[in-house]
């Protein structure tokens, strides 16, 4: 006599091989995807997120005009209010800014000018940094670049505006008038060394500022980014 087979415990093993099948199926896939097309395994963590920040930066990264500019008007802006800030100072201490530096009683000129030069260089670097980080955070990438393209804007404005003066005349000289920096007032003996010092100062201060906080800039998105990845320990 031959023994009888329940059709439900058939079926019941049936089901069961086939969902050994679609698990070992699926867990081929998850392995699959986990894979590069180049058959290598996907980066994750640390990894994956520099890949991706690589691929933003190429996509988006570059100077952006706009983001200097906007860059450069923070910085003009943030000067205007440390040089009032400066000049209500001065003028508390009993310094006179707007005539020749010497103007106080009983410290020789020379040294109130070099001071007032430590000061337009510290009033630079401290404005140009706000104005490259604006640009920076802006822009997203490429920070030192954007602080340098804000330093750009600022002479390429000054160069026009010098040259409208020259042509028109003194009524238009925008960057006189708007009283931005502090003077200083030097006599022709003095300006030849001074003057190119003071130029040479200016420069360097601005520039760097731009440079530091377009990098500065930039930190934040890094921060950003690793916080959507999973870091590797």
């Amino acid at each position: 006599m031959q023994p009888t087979v329940d059709p439900r415990a058939t079926g019941a093993k049936d089901r069961t091989a086939k969902a050994g099948t679609v698990d070992e199926g699926a867990a081929a896939a998850s392995d699959d995807s986990e894979r590069t097309a180049h058959g290598e395994p996907a980066p994750s963590g640390a990894a994956a997120r520099r890949a991706v920040v690589a691929r933003q930066r190429e996509a988006f990264g570059g100077v952006k005009l706009g983001s200097a500019l906007f860059g450069w008007l923070t910085a003009t802006g943030t000067a205007a209010i440390l040089t009032g800030t400066v000049a209500g100072a001065a003028t508390a201490l009993g310094i006179d800014t707007t005539d020749r530096a010497g103007a106080l009683t009983g410290v020789p000129s020379e040294n109130v000018g070099w001071v007032a030069v430590a000061a337009l260089a510290v009033i630079l670097l401290v404005s140009y940094w706000c104005g490259g980080y604006v640009a920076a955070r802006m822009a997203r990438f490429n920070g030192a670049v954007q602080g340098l393209a804000v330093w750009v804007w600022a002479l390429v404005i000054a160069i026009v505006v010098s040259l409208v003066s020259v042509i028109i005349g003194s009524q238009v000289d925008v960057l006189a008038n708007a009283n931005l920096y502090p003077r200083i007032q030097m006599s022709p003996e003095e300006f030849t060394v001074a003057g190119l010092v003071t130029a040479g100062i200016v420069l360097v201060a601005s520039l760097a500022g731009a440079v530091l906080g377009g990098m500065s800039g930039t930190r934040y998105h890094r921060r950003v980014d690793r916080a959507g990845f999973v870091e590797e320990r």
